[in-house]
């Protein structure tokens, strides 16, 4: 079954909603759009004259992009097969893609799907998205749900939970594909140290230090909660921005495990905290 296609359908399903909205707005006065069109035109004319410098720059740009057009020869070699760098960047993207595998699924204490995803790609993959598909039982699509991920390091495991799972389904798939590939980001997980102590029974505080010589933009760790037959209850991202050159943190966090329905606090028999990633971006 072609996944993407199912995704399709389901943004479909919003078609009447959109076909009572065009029907309110051939009901609105005549006069009134008259009116509102008129209010546009003065606006609109009032920034054309004060984005003057900004119009020259778009008028440059197309000429630009008329001059390249009419010169291709001076942009491009006439013995490199562009369509074929295509096909071979797109079969690279996919590739990477298959060899991030699910390697556990969950319920977690608030009744959402979860998964533990690995990248056997032997090095650090950046724009992934995992995206799961719900089936009702008859087997048609009801909701999609996803998750980005800026960068996902080698061999780890990351643990995902989708918030946003229906409360009925019959059934549902994964697709994981490769949105993009940023060669900006940069990987600084080797550079940092931490070191995790219990402050008391309701609050951690994680320490460390970044080793390196540049400034890293985030770190993600991961709060995992089990119980006493270790299935995973719950998952928390703790996040942590601008760690300065070879310079110290601290992040204090509560051990808080909360169902959502009732609020009522949720028992668990231990945590772990893994560091997810570490980066910044190359510009």
């Amino acid at each position: 079954m072609n996944s993407r296609k199912i995704i399709d359908e389901i943004n479909s399903l919003d078609e009447d909603s959109d076909s009572a909205i065009k029907s309110a707005r051939r009901g609105i006065n005549v006069g009134t759009i008259i009116f509102i069109a008129g209010i546009f035109i003065l606006i609109f004319g009032a920034y054309m004259y004060s984005t003057k410098d900004r119009r020259s720059a778009q008028e440059a740009l197309t000429e630009f992009g008329e001059y390249i057009s009419e010169n291709k020869q001076q942009f491009y070699k006439e013995d490199i097969d562009y369509e074929e760098l295509n096909e071979n960047e797109e079969k690279r993207l996919e590739e990477e893609a298959n060899n991030i595998i699910i390697k556990k699924e969950f319920i977690d204490i608030n009744r959402n799907l979860g998964i533990v995803i690995n990248n056997q790609n032997g090095e650090t993959t950046s724009g992934i998205l995992i995206q799961v598909i719900f089936y009702n039982s008859e087997n048609k699509p009801i909701k999609i749900a996803e998750n980005s991920i800026n960068i996902l390091e080698s061999n780890i495991d990351y643990y995902i939970t989708f918030t946003n799972t229906p409360e009925e389904y019959e059934r549902y798939e994964f697709l994981i594909s490769k949105e993009y590939e940023d060669l900006s980001i940069k990987s600084f997980k080797n550079s940092i140290t931490y070191d995790v102590k219990e402050e008391n029974e309701d609050e951690i505080i994680i320490t460390g230090k970044n080793s390196s010589s540049e400034i890293i933009d985030e770190i993600e760790f991961l709060l995992i909660y089990f119980d006493e037959n270790d299935n995973i209850l719950a998952v928390d991202n703790i996040y942590e921005y601008d760690i300065g050159k070879r310079k110290k943190f601290e992040i204090e966090e509560y051990l808080e495990l909360y169902d959502d329905e009732y609020f009522e606090k949720v028992p668990y028999s231990r945590y772990e905290v893994v560091l997810a990633s570490a980066y910044s971006y190359d510009y």
